[in-house]
């Protein structure tokens, strides 16, 4: 019987020997623990928020006011941008084209013929010329150039007897009032004015537009000589003369209307606002268009949006600024999705070598930040923060 221990065979002997966890071992078992993924989901979310926050897609704007380029920047794209001096010009000048709105208010006018019908009574009830009233005999009969004395009391009289033998039958006080109807039928409807209540910066003189007092309805577009007393009154007399045919009735009701016309329009500035304001804003923005490679949209050497200098200098600076920046917003609406899913690629590869760089010295210089979950996020959003702050500013 053998007492001597059993011989192992090689393999047996190098089985029992267990080797350390390589390198792929390690990091997945890092993998697995629940600190080190709440600081990798930590810097992946902080990623994410910079991406945002620099529209990673897409190209930055590489000018801030006060730049100065070295060279003309060529628009790179065809692009376009409002022309606000040509659209503001056409606005004022859509503005100016709308005429003013009047009211017309018939009923002074149609007193005025009233109280001539009612003088007219009192010249046909007078006994004779002397038994008339002194103010009737001065509004009808006394009929004067600048320079001449008053006419003499015989020929005043001449005119009273006149009139009154023209209009002896009744069915003559109806013609008058029928012929003064025909004779004012256009003032009747269109209105009086001495002046116009607007100038000529506002809107036209030649032409405005009437409604009715107090209605919504449609204004009509009137020509200004039409309302105008000072161009109705020598009308007026041809007028009569054409109804009434009879020059010893016409002379005296002519001489009493001439001076007593009486306004009826009034100007209604903030029903014509509405309507100027309607205007403008029908007018299409007017556009400035640029050539990709061709269109020039800063001079090199000249500040971009810069403060000094004179007046003049400093618009052209902001309107240079302003060309680039539109250039650029046009560039970035044109681009395509692979072109955007390119850069977004290359920014991303960006901060995943960032961050694998600066936690590698973080692991090596400052282990104990990665320990304190709460410095660890201070620093992230801190991060985020500043970065933010340099793309507002």
């Amino acid at each position: 019987m053998s007492t001597g221990s059993t011989k192992r065979k090689r393999a047996d002997r190098t089985s029992a020997l267990r080797l350390p966890p390589g390198t792929i071992d390690r990091m997945l078992e890092l993998l697995r623990n629940r600190e080190v993924l709440s600081r990798l989901g930590a810097c992946l979310l902080a990623v994410c928020a910079l991406l945002l926050v620099t529209r990673a897609w897409q190209p930055t704007f590489q000018y801030r006011s006060g730049d100065v380029p070295p060279r003309s920047v060529v628009a790179r794209v065809d692009f376009s941008i409002e022309d606000t001096a040509e659209t503001k010009r056409l606005q004022d000048e859509a503005m100016k084209n709308v005429a003013f709105i009047y009211e017309h208010e018939s009923q002074p006018l149609m007193e005025k013929l009233e109280e001539l019908k009612g003088k007219v009574f009192q010249i046909l009830a007078a006994d004779s010329f002397d038994m008339l009233d002194p103010q009737v005999k001065d509004e009808f009969f006394n009929r004067k150039d600048a320079d001449d004395p008053a006419m003499i009391d015989v020929y005043r009289e001449d005119l009273f007897q006149n009139f009154r033998l023209a209009m002896e039958d009744d069915a003559d006080l109806k013609k008058l009032e029928a012929a003064l109807q025909r004779a004012l039928a256009d003032q009747l409807t269109n209105g009086l004015l001495t002046e116009l209540e607007h100038t000529q910066e506002e809107a036209t003189l030649l032409q405005i537009r009437v409604r009715p007092k107090g209605s919504q309805a449609l204004p009509r577009l009137i020509e200004t000589d039409k309302v105008r007393i000072a161009k109705v009154v020598p009308q007026l007399e041809e007028k009569l003369q054409r109804e009434l045919a009879a020059n010893e009735i016409v002379e005296p009701i002519y001489h009493w209307l001439e001076s007593r016309l009486p306004t009826t329009l009034e100007i209604q500035r903030e029903a014509t606002q509405q309507d100027r304001e309607a205007a403008a804003n029908s007018v299409p923005k007017q556009t400035k268009d640029f050539t990709a490679n061709e269109s020039i949209l800063a001079p090199g050497g000249v500040p971009l949006n810069s403060s000094v200098g004179e007046e003049q200098q400093q618009k052209e600076s902001e309107d240079a600024y302003q060309r680039v920046h539109e250039e650029y917003k046009a560039r970035v609406a044109q681009m395509s999705g692979p072109a955007k899913m390119a850069y977004g690629g290359a920014n991303l590869g960006m901060y995943f070598a960032l961050c694998i760089l600066c936690g590698c010295y973080i692991h090596l210089r400052q282990p104990e930040l990665l320990k304190n979950w709460r410095r660890y996020v201070t620093l992230l959003v801190l991060v985020v923060a500043t970065l933010t702050l340099a793309v507002v500013m």
